[in-house]
């Protein structure tokens, strides 16, 4: 219910959509992707308790890919031009 009331805007971000095969999880989960400006999605076998038991090497692998494209992915530019990140202190 929190989801469709929500109000808040898109980010710019890619969205790595994860949802076990038991009824309805696929079409509810798939509903977080307007929330992107891009997403994947998998479907593992199981429910949400075994997600994290029986079958957490298969969701630890599907993380660790994402994790791995996006540090090899060039970081996002902001208006003004540069990474976002903050300055470094000064010393």
């Amino acid at each position: 219910r929190a989801m469709n009331r929500y109000t808040g805007g898109r980010c710019d971000a890619h969205l790595v959509i994860i949802s076990s095969r038991r009824e309805g999880a696929e079409q509810h989960d798939a509903r977080w992707a307007r929330f992107a400006s891009t997403s994947e999605q998998h479907v593992l076998p199981g429910n949400h308790v075994t997600l994290v038991t029986q079958y957490v090497r298969l969701l630890a692998k599907l993380i660790n890919e994402a994790i791995a494209r996006v540090s090899h992915a060039p970081a996002p530019r902001t208006a003004r031009g540069d990474s976002g990140g903050a300055a470094a202190p000064e010393r």
